[in-house]
């Protein structure tokens, strides 16, 4: 197997698995919140709060 079929499996797997969460998360009323883990979770966290608070 050579690197750029593996790179084709993996995300066509990552997608698959991520329309599969979204799905379920949908049903649930669970949102999800794509991160950049080297940004810190305030940068994360604050943008979710903002999202809840115009919820309300």
């Amino acid at each position: 197997m050579n690197s750029n079929s593996l790179k084709e499996i993996y995300a066509s797997k990552m997608k698959a698995f991520r329309s599969e969460l979204s799905l379920k998360c949908g049903q649930f009323g669970i949102d999800i919140v794509d991160a950049d883990i080297n940004q810190g979770f305030e940068q994360v966290l604050l943008s979710y709060l903002i999202k809840r608070n115009k919820m309300i």
